[in-house]
């Protein structure tokens, strides 16, 4: 399989305050968002522990967490607790020879659509261009 063939498959953890709302407002808008991806509500991107994304990478190409606002979290520190786990499994991923962009966090507002669908068509094909994760499990 050619990188341009190649469709990376990703996991997108959404905050049900935030990244939710917006992925829905993206289908209401008639946006279209890459294939294979999988998106997961959660109360609020803090409660996402390093082993959903460690999993996650290991059955895909990357992760994104979609999370509200530094200063509009409606658990006031949930989304810098997400910050910090990401960092830390950033540094993980550099030490197992994987890349660190594989994983992302974009804060949103609740009717963020557009850029809802911006960043994860940008990231998809972010994705395409490194490949296939070498870290991924077989299917």
């Amino acid at each position: 399989m050619t990188k341009r063939d190649f469709k990376p498959k990703i996991t997108v953890f959404c905050c049900e305050h935030s990244g939710l709302l917006s992925a829905d407002m993206a289908i209401e808008s008639g946006f279209v968002y890459p294939e294979r991806v999988r998106v997961i509500k959660v109360p609020c991107s803090g409660k996402i522990e390093i082993i959903h994304i460690m999993r996650a990478l290991e059955e895909g190409d990357g992760v994104v967490i979609y999370a509200c606002h530094k200063e509009a979290c409606q658990f006031l520190r949930g989304n810098l607790r997400a910050e910090a786990r990401l960092a830390y499994i950033k540094n993980i991923l550099k030490e197992i020879g994987i890349e660190e962009e594989r994983v992302q966090m974009h804060y949103l507002a609740p009717s963020n659509g557009a850029k809802f669908t911006q960043t994860l068509s940008t990231f998809y094909e972010d994705l395409k261009s490194l490949g296939l994760n070498t870290g991924r499990a077989e299917e």
